[in-house]
Formats: structure tokens, sequence, C-alpha cells
């Protein structure tokens, strides 16, 4: 007998056996089964066959498109079809449809597996809207008796009720701010829900007359505690799980240009790694990141489906959005000043015996010069596979290099004051919630290569964002895309799609920063537009033809600078001839230095706005 003789019987034999189960589900006595008869069922249409051509000035069809979708094309754009059904109904359709005739009565398993059904128990629960106090005794202690307050009991087939909030709070007050679930329940008076299970009259579901209820809900802010009077509606059941597309945590649209395109550059040291290929350049925006995929609205297949995080307040009694860590390492890129002081400059600007004048404590290298629109964004040269937008580091025209020492490599800046200032104040080396060193290690990965032996501002710059050396040192590239994909894979992707993001710093503290120095700064969620002009060419003074861009940077504010060993004189005396004195070392934040020899008039007082 043949292998194809084979396969006939066995699909044969299949289709049988498939064809017997069915039978014994529909042959049921249905009576039997309480909960579940009706289905919500659906499934997504095929895309359209022959979708419009787009003509270029070529005047040659590249690309399938569509007027209807802002953006671009829509060559797999397909509809969600949803409807309600009975379950015998249902099984009978999909055993149908499922057999192939054209193929000898071979079970045709693909309309099966392209369908969704779910019973409305998958979406619904029901529940009372008693508010229930815990008993610190547990939960058996709460249950009610038929007449009681508390937990509905098992005459009441055991709903799970609302809690009443914490008794530390009030939580009852719709005017105070605090948000709990007695001031955001929907089923309060005044509700315009038609139909609803509540009170004592068996079958009367009729809210909107007194036998049903009508104006006996509690008013919002207070809890019906008899589970006999309470409402019994439905809830959504959670976990609760969302298909769809909107933005992601760093407030990059999904689906997504580049995370979601058909085919990813995977190659690490490529200079496109990690962005969707083989599209056409009229088709390729700038930032892939930052676009919706073309036809976002109607590619359902790519929106993004899973749980909702929600998590359980336990003194609100509430579920709330754990939210995100928002917490960011970042380098302030021009020096930070505060705002207060005789010149609006710097609020450091007291002397010895409360002389206030133009003397500073402190040595200032802070650039005075703006960039020009060439100096923006050059490819590193250490990191060749991503851009530079640090001007210390030595590639963006900064005179920051590694050098190595008998003690080991050491980064060494011959004169951060002649950098040039850029228009934003920082830049993101890593989020905190990212992962920078691998599976389960925790990570003190700074932005420093390493501190000098000595503390002054020159000698303590260049970035290093968890991830090398570079060229500087001993001419190693270093190649962050190899730890987002290689063999030893440690580094996030999404920490590699924001490293050297530029920020705006708001700075309520006057706190002040100088060039190079790290931070720990707090996302406000706030955004400015700003339009500034920028090269086309490889930057770093290079030239190149002026582009004007218009970007929206996120504005942060400093929850905790540097903070730079200073050693200080606590005492000084003269004993016999003999001058002595007494120091002490201290670790200080801010614009401060461990030497201070007289008026600073000769250095530069400020940053370019």
């Amino acid at each position: 007998m043949s292998a194809d003789s084979d396969k006939d019987r066995e699909d044969q034999e299949k289709s049988e056996n498939i064809k017997s189960e069915v039978k014994a589900i529909l042959d049921k006595d249905e009576a039997k089964v309480p909960f579940g008869a009706t289905l919500l069922s659906g499934s997504l249409t095929e895309a359209a066959p022959e979708p419009i051509g787009y003509l270029n000035p070529e005047g040659l069809s590249l690309v399938p498109v569509s007027a209807d979708f802002p953006y671009g094309f829509t060559p797999n754009t397909s509809y969600p079809s949803v409807g309600l059904t009975d379950t015998k109904s249902y099984i009978k359709t999909m055993t149908e449809s499922s057999i192939d005739t054209d193929a000898g009565e071979r079970t045709d398993r693909g309309k099966w597996y392209s369908t969704s059904a779910m019973s409305l128990d998958g979406l619904l629960i029901p529940f009372s809207t008693t508010f229930v106090e815990r008993n610190p005794k547990g939960i058996i202690s709460e249950y009610a008796l038929p007449d009681g307050e508390g937990r509905p009991g098992t005459l009441s087939n055991r709903l799970p009720p609302y809690e009443l909030p914490t008794p530390l709070m009030d939580g009852s007050d719709i005017t105070n701010g605090t948000v709990t679930s007695l001031t955001l329940n929907p089923f309060a008076q005044g509700h315009t829900v038609s139909k609803l299970n509540r009170g004592e009259a068996p079958g009367n579901i009729d809210v909107r007359n007194q036998s049903g209820g009508y104006g006996k809900a509690p008013v919002l802010g207070h809890g019906e505690t008899f589970p006999k009077h309470a409402s019994r509606p439905m809830s959504l059941r959670g976990p609760l799980v969302l298909t769809g597309w909107g933005y992601d945590t760093e407030g990059k649209p999904t689906p997504n240009f580049k995370k979601e395109a058909d085919v990813r550059d995977d190659a690490p040291r490529s200079g496109s790694f990690g962005k969707a290929i083989n599209i056409p350049e009229w088709l390729n925006p700038k930032d892939q990141s930052r676009t919706f995929l073309k036809g976002h609205m109607a590619t359902v297949d790519r929106w993004k489906t899973g749980p909702v995080d929600l998590r359980w307040d336990r003194n609100r009694k509430v579920w709330v959005s754990p939210g995100t860590n928002k917490v960011y390492l970042c380098k302030a890129t021009r020096c930070i000043l505060p705002t207060s002081g005789p010149d609006g400059l710097n609020s450091f600007n007291f002397g010895v015996n409360n002389v206030v004048g133009g003397l500073r404590q402190y040595s200032n290298p802070c650039p005075s010069k703006a960039c020009r629109y060439d100096t923006y964004f050059p490819k590193s040269e250490q990191y060749p596979d991503i851009e530079i937008y640090d001007p210390e580091d030595k590639q963006w025209c900064g005179n920051c290099q590694v050098k190595d020492t008998v003690n080991g490599p050491r980064v060494h800046c011959e004169e951060p004051s002649t950098g040039c200032v850029p228009f934003y104040d920082a830049v993101i080396i890593r989020s905190m919630a990212h992962i920078t060193s691998g599976k389960n290690v925790k990570s003190d990965c700074g932005d420093k290569f390493k501190r000098t032996q000595s503390s002054d501002p020159y000698s303590k710059r260049m970035g290093n964002p968890c991830h090398g050396w570079g060229s500087s040192y001993d001419g190693r590239l270093q190649y962050l895309a190899d730890k987002v994909v290689g063999p030893n894979k440690e580094y996030q992707e999404e920490a590699y799609d924001i490293l050297y993001e530029r920020i705006l710093i708001e700075n309520p503290l006057s706190q002040g920063l100088m060039l190079g120095d790290s931070f720990l700064s707090y996302d406000t969620g706030r955004r400015i537009t700003l339009t500034y002009t920028r090269t086309d060419g490889d930057g770093c003074g290079k030239g190149g033809n002026p582009v004007t861009v218009t970007e929206s940077l996120p504005v942060h504010v400093i929850l905790q600078a540097e903070f730079v060993g200073v050693e200080l004189v606590t005492d000084a005396h003269c004993e016999a001839g003999e001058m002595g004195a007494c120091t002490r070392k201290i670790m200080a934040q801010g614009m401060v230095t461990s030497k201070d020899c007289g008026p600073d008039e000769d250095l530069p007082a400020s940053t370019v706005s």
C-alpha cells in the first residue's frame, strides 16, 4: 500500500472520530449544563485579495495602499466579526465548515483554528454591592446570617462583595479627593441601569419602580451592608484581557513601525540593526520607533493582546494601575545652574563673612557658546551602533579620552569649558526599570568609566552606559547591540532604544549641576515642543545641509545629583611658629570642587541659554 493511501486512511479515521465526538456532545441533555449555553463567537475576515496599488512618481506600483489610511499601506487589512450564538448551533456550524469535501471528506481544521468562542462567564462575573468590613478573624467570620450584615453567605450563593475602605482614612467623603470603593460605586443612587437584580422581590428586576428598589440604593459615598438589600449586577471578569492599539510605557506607538515590522535587521553590527527593512524609501519614516505600523488601525492581527495589570489597593479597596518606573539615570549636557544669587545664575554665590559679590567658591567649567547646527547627533566612533548626543564624548567635538595609567584606565577631559552647549539639558543613560546587566543580576552601572585620583571637574567625565570602553581605550570598538542579541545577552532592547535620548530639566530646588554630572531624574509626564536646526551630514562640525526639526522632549525633575568628595579645612592655627590644620572629607552634591584659591571671576559664569 502506498504512503498516500496510508495518509488517506489515517485522515479518514480522524474525521470519523471527530464526527463521533461532536455527535456525542450534541446528543447530551443540555438541561444538565447549567452555565455557558450562550457563546460569543468571532473571527477575522480575510485580507482584501486585490488591494489598491500606489503609483510612485516614476509610475511604478510598489506597495498596496488605501487613501482611507493617513500614513500608509494596508496589505493585510482585515475586519473582526463578533456575534452571539448558542452552543449547539456553533458546534454544528464548526463541524460542517471544517469538512473539506473537495479533498475527499478530509478534515480541514483551518476554519476551526481561525475562529474564537467563549461563554459569557468568561467575560462577566455576578457580584453583590454589599459593602463588607474586613474581619480580623478571617473570611468565615464575615459571612452574614440571612438577616444580618456582612459578606453574602451560603443562602446568597456567596457572591463576591465590595469592601469598605480602611477605617484609618475617611473613605466616604466625595469632596476630599480620596477615591475609594464608596466614592466610585457606579450602582449608587441615581444610576441609569434599567434592569438589575435588587431587593427582596424575586423576579422584579425593574429598578425604576418602588418594588424593584427605586430610590433605595445608597447615595454615593455610602454603602449597603445588608446583602438582601444590595444590588446584584455583573462585573467584568479579571484579570481583564485587552486587545488593541495605543502607546507603550515609553510613549511610543504600538503596533510599531519598527517593533512589529514584517522583516527587521537582526545583524548586531549593522547600521540598521533592529529597524524595519525592505521598505520603499518614500514610505520609510526617519524615526521608525516613533511611528505607528502603516495601516495600524486595520491590521488587527498586529494589535497587542495581554492582561490588564491592575493592583488591589488594600486601603482604598479599588483596583489601581501600578504605574511605571519613571526614574532615570541621566547626565547633564550643559551646566544646569541655579537661578538665585545676585547675578541670577547661582545660589552658591556667598563668600567669607557673608560678603556677597562676584566671588565663587568653586570652579565652574561651563561652556559658554552654543553648538553649531552641524555638531548634533553624529554616529559615535566608540560605539558604532548608536548616535552620541553627549557633548563630553570625544567624538562629539569634545576633548575627553581614556588614558591608561599605572593605576588603570581613567578618563580625562582637557577643557570642558571649551565645548558647546546643546539646546537640551541632559541625556538619558538608562531607566532604572530596564535590565542592563543580565538575568537576575543587580546593576550599579552608572555614567562614569572610572573615577580618577583627582576630584577636579576636569578628570571625572565621560559616559559609560554599562557597555564597555569604546575606541578611546586600546582601540577596541564596543557594539552595544552585541549585548542585546548576542550569545551573552544582558541588555534589554528597550534600554538600547532610549539610550542618549534628550530631555529637558526643571530645577525647582535650584540644584546646581556641572557639565557631565550624573543625576537621578523623574519623568513628569509633560513634554515641550522645540524647533531646532541640525545637519543631514555626519555631524561634529563636518558641515552638511541644515535641516529644521521639530521635536517634543520630555520634562524631568532632578531627584538626586552626583556626589563629589570635598575636603574641608575645619580648623587652622599657628602654634610655636608652626602652622597646623584639621580637615574633614565630606560627600557633597552640586557645583563643588575640592579646592578654592580665591575669586573665580576669570572662569565662565554661565552656560548659554
